[in-house]
């Protein structure tokens, strides 16, 4: 559930830039946690 929650969140913000017509490159320091979640798995199920 996390994992989609992080992918969802990532996609709404992103979304979001597009409409105001805002490349779609999200500040780094945001969303630091769901980067480090789909880290985490990606290095358990791919890693």
């Amino acid at each position: 559930m996390a994992l989609i929650n992080a992918y969802t969140t990532m996609r709404d913000q992103i979304h979001h830039r597009n409409l105001l017509n805002l490349d779609a490159d999200v500040d780094e320091q945001k969303l630091q946690q769901e980067r480090e979640w789909v880290r985490q798995v990606w290095n358990q199920w791919l890693g």
